[in-house]
């Protein structure tokens, strides 16, 4: 889980003689170790970022679809328990497309492929990509299972040292209507949080991949 990624991380780390970084940033998934580093080993770093991610428990519809993911690679016969000899792809193209739907943003993807023929298009080309990468199945599942026991929030007192939070109001990984922000902020002494307005060129979860959108916070706040 999280916490086995940060010991193997923070065990490279003191291998190597480093103490403490200049900063720690991540993006969705290391958004998430980000909180998790800053909570365990607020000493690690002079700054924390962490980006389009939450420091609350893996609940609700995150968990769920997460769930689903797992579920289907395991609901798929060639995935045998795990001891496959061929890619169970039906599972993989059924993770993908729950996937494929929560990443994304309802705006962008309605501006772009309006029609029915565009959106199924879109949904083909999207999961051939997603097929040929030849994403391990077992891998999967460790992955979107590693989050299992995140759940930072009662620590977020102990992070002293600055931290900027970005999110981005179109993610439906990360929903503005859960009302977390505030809350989170008003624990920790020296933090920021920044909401990037969605629009339709904006990719919900996959503004990640759009710095344009963020870049700029970062700097201003390494710069600082």
């Amino acid at each position: 889980d999280f916490a086995d990624m940060l010991a193997a991380q923070r065990l490279m780390l003191t291998e190597l003689g480093v103490t403490k970084l200049k900063v720690i940033m991540g993006l969705s998934m290391g958004g998430m170790m980000t909180f998790q580093w800053a909570t365990t080993h607020p000493e690690m770093a002079e700054r924390f970022i962490a980006m389009a991610a939450y420091p609350i428990e893996v609940g609700g519809q995150n968990r769920m679809q997460r769930k689903l993911t797992i579920d289907a690679i395991k609901a798929d016969p060639l995935w045998k328990g795990g001891s496959y000899t061929a890619p169970p792809l039906q599972g993989l193209r059924t993770a993908a497309s729950i996937q494929m739907l929560m990443f994304g943003s309802p705006l962008n993807l309605q501006t772009n492929h309006p029609t029915r023929a565009k959106a199924d298009a879109f949904i083909e080309e999207s999961m051939a990509m997603s097929l040929a990468s030849g994403r391990d199945a077992n891998d999967a599942i460790y992955q979107t299972d590693a989050s299992r026991n995140y759940n930072p929030w009662d620590r977020l007192g102990v992070i002293d040292a600055p931290l900027l939070w970005i999110n981005f109001a179109d993610d439906l990984l990360n929903p503005v209507s859960l009302d977390v922000a505030d809350k989170a902020v008003a624990q920790m002494p020296d933090a920021r949080f920044v909401l990037v307005p969605g629009n339709e060129k904006t990719r919900g979860h996959g503004t990640l991949f759009q710095p344009e959108y963020w870049i700029d916070e970062v700097k201003r706040f390494v710069g600082e």
